[in-house]
């Protein structure tokens, strides 16, 4: 049986970084353009791809456009549940909140 996890989306569309959170708020995800991830210097991510962080527990994903949208994070949460085995499904959070580049 497959395990199922409900995500919610928290930024406003579109946007270049998006957390997604489980249903107690715990970011279980972070998606950046690669553009605002190399900007970042708190983050060592420099090109795309799905990183796990053993740190926090988090998975990292990096991607290669302009904008994040909701199509392309729902085709990337896809790719991710191929990784993990997990069934995602994502939704939109009451709150959200607007991403800035760096």
């Amino acid at each position: 049986m497959t395990k199922i996890m409900k995500l919610k989306m928290t930024g406003r569309y579109p946007c270049s970084w998006d957390d997604l959170v489980d249903k107690d708020m715990k970011v279980k995800a972070t998606i950046y353009t690669l553009q605002n991830a190399k900007k970042d210097p708190l983050l060592k991510l420099k090109k795309e791809g799905i990183f796990y962080n053993k740190k926090d527990k988090v998975y990292d994903i990096v991607l290669n456009v302009p904008k994040l949208t909701e199509k392309i994070v729902k085709d990337i949460i896809e790719e991710l549940s191929k990784i993990t085995g997990i069934k995602y499904q994502i939704g939109k959070s009451g709150k959200r909140y607007l991403s800035v580049d760096i």
